[in-house]
């Protein structure tokens, strides 16, 4: 009898044993369902990380298009075609340029726009070193000179309108005005005595 119960309570034990992680799958606790359910969390986690990035690529492109959107107002209303006046508004508009890529630097994009943004902020950058370079040129009046800057100009001008646009921008894929780049054609260097040679 000792035996009988003995072997009854060992399959007792083997049986408690071997159906507790059933009922233990059944609450969460391990097996199939835990794993359904990690899937499942997953997908929503992914979901919702799709939806913040979306988010937040949303919300760069808002600030940054009201900062660009500024900036291309008061280019709009500073710029000159004459050369004369160029030398005078480069320097301003230059100082311009250098404002609102400080601001824009400030903003943070999602991981999706990081290298594009970065890339946007130095073609800003370099527009805005261009006109420095544009305030020189036409200050001692050097039509050359910056009528081949004009030509770097525009090639900046389409990358950074060709990536911004791309990415979702409206104002910040444009610069400004285009009279700038219209005056390079044409330009004259202010009426100004020349040594004759």
């Amino acid at each position: 009898m000792r035996r009988r119960r003995r072997t009854q309570i060992k399959l007792g034990v083997v049986v408690v044993v071997a159906v507790a992680p059933l009922f233990a799958a059944g609450c969460g606790g391990s097996g199939k369902a835990p794993a359904i359910s990690s899937a499942a969390s997953s997908v929503g986690r992914t979901e919702s990380g799709n939806s913040n990035e979306s988010a937040a690529k949303s919300r760069l492109i808002a600030h940054a298009d009201a900062i660009c959107r500024r900036l291309n107002r008061e280019l709009t209303s500073a710029s000159r075609p004459e050369a004369s006046k160029v030398a005078r508004t480069a320097p301003h508009n230059a100082a311009l340029e250098q404002r609102a890529v400080v601001a824009l630097s400030k903003l943070t994009p999602p991981a999706s726009l990081a290298r594009d943004w970065t890339q946007i902020i130095a073609y800003r950058r370099t527009l805005a070193q261009e006109l420095v370079a544009l305030a020189r040129d036409a200050k001692v009046g050097d039509v050359p000179a910056m009528q081949a800057l004009g030509v770097t100009k525009k090639h900046v001008h389409q990358k950074l309108t060709q990536l911004a646009t791309h990415d979702g921008f409206t104002d910040c894929s444009s610069v400004g005005t285009s009279s700038i780049s219209k005056l390079f054609p044409t330009l004259r260097p202010a009426a100004k005595a020349r040594p004759s040679a």
